[in-house]
């Protein structure tokens, strides 16, 4: 070994030794990255981390809102048929909807009673109701075809029903031919039958007569509406009569009048409810005043 170091080439050994150990034993130099520093990072020059801005995230955006009364698909169980009804009343798709409500209800075999609670809180959509189910929900609550049937099946008597449908005088509708043979099919006596087109004519009568005079057109007495004032009866420049004596009223034969109209149209506002039935029966009272 000392022979090594110290022969003709020994300093040269030692010499290369000397730089391979250094160039170990020194760091490696450190390569620049040529993407910037992330952000939130410290920098590579020995910036702070708290120098270093944060961009803040934007906030997403709020959610836009539709109109339930604008959907255009249709509601796909009869519960969400009728939810949609009762919030948008008045939507232009409301027939549809009314429509689609009957098919699912046939769909899941529904019966007259699921017809009948359809029919009672939607009565514009009878029309779409089967037909057969359509006649048995005809006439007023109580006295409908279905309830004249159950009566007559259940032991009472075809007279006694018809003096009902008399006294009621409930709107039913004119039935046509094919109708009046799938009722008498169902049960339904052809007296029974006529009783029911009669009480709808008569009621409808007494409904035309209450329309005629709210708008101040002569009424079935063959005089003028008791309300209108006596300066808008003879406003056309027409001679007012004397003015009538205390205790002036109206003839017997119009007394006698008066009484018969406001039986009827007392009649027709039986088809109402509620505070819808109150209001017309005063209207009629006034309109028609008996005593």
């Amino acid at each position: 070994m000392t022979n090594f170091l110290t022969g003709p080439y020994g300093r040269l050994h030692l010499a290369l030794l000397l730089i391979l150990t250094g160039c170990a034993a020194a760091p490696a130099p450190s390569i620049a990255s040529p993407l910037p520093p992330a952000a939130g990072s410290a920098a590579s020059n020995g910036e702070n981390v708290e120098d270093v801005p944060v961009v803040a995230a934007e906030p997403p955006l709020p959610p836009v809102k539709t109109d339930p009364c604008r959907e255009e698909r249709l509601p796909g169980t009869v519960d969400a048929c009728a939810d949609f009804l009762r919030s948008c009343p008045s939507v232009p798709r409301r027939q549809d909807v009314l429509a689609q409500m009957c098919r699912l209800i046939e769909e899941q075999k529904g019966g007259y009673d699921d017809y009948k609670k359809f029919t009672l809180e939607f009565e514009d959509g009878l029309q779409f109701v089967p037909y057969r189910h359509r006649l048995l929900l005809t006439g007023p609550e109580g006295l409908r075809v279905h309830d004249c049937l159950e009566s007559i099946r259940g032991g009472e008597g075809s007279g006694s029903v018809l003096e009902k449908v008399r006294k009621r005088k409930g709107v039913y509708r004119d039935f046509t031919d094919e109708e009046i043979d799938t009722l008498r099919e169902l049960g339904l006596t052809s007296d029974l039958i006529q009783a029911m087109l009669e009480s709808t004519h008569d009621a409808k009568r007494a409904e035309k007569a209450l329309q005629k005079n709210k708008y101040g057109v002569a009424s079935p007495a063959g005089g003028y509406p008791l309300q209108m004032r006596r300066d808008e009866r003879y406003s056309s420049g027409e001679q007012q009569p004397a003015q009538a004596p205390a205790g002036y009223g109206p003839s017997p034969e119009e007394a006698l009048a008066n009484c018969a109209a406001q039986s009827v149209a007392l009649e027709g506002c039986k088809r109402l409810s509620g505070f819808a039935q109150s209001m017309c029966n005063s209207a009629v009272k006034v309109q028609f005043p008996c005593q």
